[in-house]
């Protein structure tokens, strides 16, 4: 994955291919730049980015902060508290 999305930070598709396993193509199609991956709500764990939040809630059924943060992701544990309320 990260030789075709060479603009991608490696340690956010090795956390993606961790988390979404071969869903990570479906996550990144179409994307040709960072650009692509929307907002940056947190630079920790390689990045947390929109494209991400909104496919948790569009296809892990996640509907809450905390769902994204604690029940799917786990992303809790690397983020500040300014990180986490964006």
């Amino acid at each position: 994955i990260h030789a075709k999305y060479t603009w991608a930070p490696e340690a956010l598709i090795l956390r993606y291919v961790t988390q979404f396993g071969t869903q990570t193509w479906n996550l990144m199609e179409g994307t040709t730049s960072e650009a692509d991956l929307g907002q940056t709500f947190s630079t920790q764990a390689g990045g947390v980015y929109q494209r991400e939040i909104d496919y948790l809630m569009n296809h892990e059924m996640a509907m809450t902060d905390e769902d994204i943060l604690w029940r799917r992701t786990k992303l809790g544990l690397y983020m500040n508290e300014e990180e986490k309320q964006a």
